[in-house]
């Protein structure tokens, strides 16, 4: 009696119910979604059934480090995120960003103001003429702004770089001593304001 070919297709069975591998895809992405802003679930395994430790936001930037096919007929992501959290993504909520050698180099950005406060992880910059604000909260761990358009004001010797989003402001302001600050407004009411402490 042969009992290879048996057991053969059980491997075989229980492999496609973990997820099968698919070619290796290392590069940049992007979370998408119909709601900007909106929350998308980062997993431990490529599952809906699996445990969701941290989720990102639509529109955040995040880095691909392999790939597979779930059971339930996805393509499932594994990414890591500018936090350090890394985990898988349904394939519906990622967009791989790809370059050609025909296409131009993506654009260089130039950094404005780049510090810690004891929450936030904070960074204003240009990007082909834009001005942008990238804001992580550290406590929480998700972005609250990323690559979000920034606004810029000038009075006396102090420059404030701000974005509104909702009924929340963000909010920073150089100093001549080179010293940055974080406010966050709630309704124009300001909620907390912290120096910043570290570049990163």
């Amino acid at each position: 009696m042969n009992v290879k070919l048996p057991i053969l297709s059980a491997i075989a069975a229980a492999a496609l119910s973990v997820g099968v591998a698919l070619p290796a895809f290392a590069g940049p992405g992007v979370l998408i979604g119909l709601e900007p802003g909106a929350r998308v679930n980062v997993r431990s395994e490529p599952s809906t059934r699996s445990y969701s430790p941290h989720y990102g936001l639509i529109g955040d930037r995040i880095e691909i480090l392999d790939q597979t096919q779930g059971y339930d007929g996805y393509t499932w992501y594994y990414v890591s995120f500018r936090s350090g959290a890394r985990g898988w993504v349904r394939g519906d909520f990622v967009r791989p960003i790809s370059y050609t050698p025909d296409r131009p180099n993506p654009p260089r950005e130039s950094t404005v103001a780049a510090f810690n406060t004891n929450t936030y992880n904070v960074k204003v910059y240009r990007q082909r003429g834009r001005l942008y604000m990238d804001v992580y909260n550290k406590r929480a761990g998700y972005s609250v702004l990323n690559r979000a358009p920034a606004a810029v004001d000038n009075y006396g010797r102090r420059t404030s770089y701000y974005n509104t989003r909702g009924e929340y402001v963000y909010k920073v302001t150089t100093a001549p001593n080179g010293r940055y600050t974080l406010a966050v407004l709630y309704n124009d009411r300001q909620i907390t304001r912290e120096p910043g402490y570290q570049i990163w």
